[in-house]
């Protein structure tokens, strides 16, 4: 499907018909076009600096700057549904936290109760917010502000809570994610291209488990909204063998953990009788998603300490980089 978010948007500009109506469909008006995109981009990252614009004087943040952070790493890893974490210094933690309340006090963000992660320090960010059609609000939410590798969570949100009605719609949402894995749709058309064989966008990419999953934390005796990959595999490596578990080797290294779980898994395979007595059920399909979680840890080239699920984790430089690429894909 054109090869990227940036190909799609070119194609529909050069007058490709169904790239226009596809795009027309994904995005609001302003990015549409190759023009409107370098325009925000312009406004809301001066150069396309995204650790400058962090290192920014505080009084100087927009709720557009917090609107870019997502944008781009939406555009560089598209998702239907899907969640990014952005790696932070303690400074810029600071800093951010200290611009959010600027912008509470001026009235273009607002605090908001969040049922992802911590659920603490979130907030809306629903003012001017143009993006992707379907999609109401940018949820932020600052993660472990006091550790000395916090991050700034991003998602999209397909109903604010600025009103009853929006927020009535959301908590359906959140019933249907409990009950089935996966939310309402907010963008059919979204929700079309990522079923699409050959697409460049997923379907899902998110912190919040799959229902298969969260039924092997339980029965690993793992509850709560933050339990790490490694915390998941540390503890079924203790079922699969008791008396004598295998220990987890990688360092906090998310990558270096992924390729220790996808060495690992043939073994744990062999283990199923074991396993079975912790009533865990080590299934193809839950080998199939230990792998599909090992591998997207593996794709990652910064080094991150933590992974609580399929979110995907970036650093400010590599929206840098890739707010680059994009731009040259854009023509």
């Amino acid at each position: 499907m054109y090869g990227s978010i940036a190909g799609l948007v070119k194609a529909s500009a050069q007058g490709d018909a169904e790239a226009k109506k596809l795009a027309d469909k994904i995005f609001k008006h302003d990015f549409r076009t190759p023009q409107g995109w370098r325009t925000f981009m312009a406004s809301a990252v001066p150069g396309g600096d995204f650790p400058a614009m962090l290192a920014d004087n505080v009084a100087n943040w927009t709720h557009q700057r917090f609107h870019a952070l997502f944008i781009v790493a939406w555009a560089l890893h598209p998702t239907e549904k899907g969640a990014y974490m952005l790696k932070l210094t303690p400074q810029e933690a600071v800093d951010v936290q200290a611009a959010l309340a600027s912008l509470v006090l001026l009235g273009h963000v607002s605090a908001r109760a969040s049922s992802h992660l911590s659920g603490a320090n979130a907030y809306s960010l629903s003012k001017d917010w143009k993006f992707l059609k379907g999609y109401k609000e940018l949820l932020v939410q600052i993660e472990r502000p006091a550790d000395p590798d916090p991050y700034l969570f991003l998602k999209a949100e397909g109903h604010s809570l600025n009103n009853v009605r929006e927020a009535a719609l959301h908590a359906m949402s959140y019933a249907s994610k409990s009950l089935t894995g996966k939310g309402l749709t907010a963008s059919e058309a979204l929700h079309r291209v990522a079923k699409a064989r050959d697409s460049c966008l997923e379907e899902r990419a998110a912190e919040n488990y799959a229902n298969a999953y969260e039924r092997l934390l339980t029965s690993l005796g793992l509850r709560g909204r933050m339990v790490t990959v490694r915390q998941m595999f540390a503890a079924l490596l203790q079922a699969a063998d008791p008396n004598n578990p295998q220990q987890v080797t990688a360092a906090a290294n998310t990558a270096a953990l992924g390729q220790e779980i996808n060495s690992k898994l043939g073994y744990l395979k062999g283990r199923r009788r074991q396993l079975a007595a912790s009533e865990i059920d080590f299934s193809d399909d839950l080998e199939g998603e230990l792998r599909s979680l090992a591998n997207r840890m593996v794709e990652t080239t910064a080094v991150h300490s933590r992974q609580y699920f399929h979110e995907r984790r970036l650093t400010p430089a590599e929206l840098t980089q890739g707010w680059r690429a994009i731009d040259a894909r854009l023509g």
